[in-house]
């Protein structure tokens, strides 16, 4: 599979259906509805690029705020990133803007860049022996308010 065709492959999730339902008791059914992962072949990951994931995502981002202005639910949604090392995933989610913390249960480590994760996700992808960093350990969050 070259470039082309695995972000051909991950089509769908740029124009899928976000849930937003502005509404604090219903933080799981959005956490559910709006998680999305993605794979990444260890042979493609060498040769693409923190530029095409991230152009790859702000379409995306760009689809999910049209969304948000046709629902009228909430007038910002909370985008975060986070590389899953368990599994080998790149996730990422959308929730409506009055969510008061990140629904995760370990200790957030907040990234101020969205590349940085980028790279290491195509990093450890890339590499059969790559550790992640040590440190206490905590999930590392890239997170953004959009705003309609």
């Amino acid at each position: 599979m070259d470039t082309r065709a695995y972000f051909a492959s991950l089509e769908e999730i740029v124009t899928d259906p976000v849930l937003l339902t502005g509404s604090a008791e219903r933080l799981n059914e959005e956490v559910r509805q709006n998680a999305w992962r993605i794979e990444l072949p260890a042979e493609l990951a060498a040769s693409l690029r923190v530029a095409d994931f991230a152009h790859w995502l702000q379409r995306v981002k760009q689809n999910r705020l049209a969304q948000l202005r046709r629902q009228a639910v909430t007038d910002a949604l909370l985008y975060y990133l986070w590389v899953d090392y368990q599994s080998g995933h790149l996730r990422f989610n959308f929730l409506s803007n009055c969510h008061e913390q990140l629904p995760f249960s370990a200790p957030v480590e907040l990234v101020r860049s969205e590349a940085a994760l980028l790279a290491d996700f195509l990093r450890f992808t890339a590499r059969a022996d790559y550790a992640e960093p040590e440190t206490e350990w905590r999930v590392r969050v890239y997170c953004e308010i959009m705003r309609a």
